[in-house]
């Protein structure tokens, strides 16, 4: 049933050429430097429009902002202070380490937004 719902964690995910790890895009959220950073809700924000995609369920800002704060309620924080560099690669090894729990997560927020949306 899972790969039904999310074909993309059967098949490899994006990986970064050079490195081999998870591509975390420096365009889909902006990084501020030197401050503390939940590195998790960057994850969450990058993985999100695929999810969205898949499941058919509606990409209003309200719809989105709804399912990033209920799947970083069920997700571990994970508090970066650095530059924009180090944020992103601790991003990809948070992505790399948590991806199944990571989608579980995305794919029930999404699920509770699309039966109540608040749009």
């Amino acid at each position: 049933m899972y790969r039904k719902i999310m074909p993309s964690i059967s098949a490899p995910m994006e990986l970064d050429e050079d490195r081999g790890e998870p591509q975390i895009p420096e365009e889909v959220v902006p990084v501020p430097e030197h401050t503390a950073y939940n590195v998790m809700e960057l994850v969450v924000r990058t993985k999100l429009p695929q999810t969205l995609g898949t499941l058919g369920a509606c990409e209003c800002g309200q719809c989105k902002n709804d399912c990033v704060s209920l799947a970083l309620n069920s997700l571990p924080c994970f508090y970066v202070v650095g530059d924009e560099e180090q944020i992103r690669d601790k991003a990809k090894a948070i992505r790399a380490k948590n991806e199944i729990k990571i989608t579980a997560a995305i794919i029930r927020a999404v699920q509770k937004v699309m039966e109540h949306p608040r749009h």
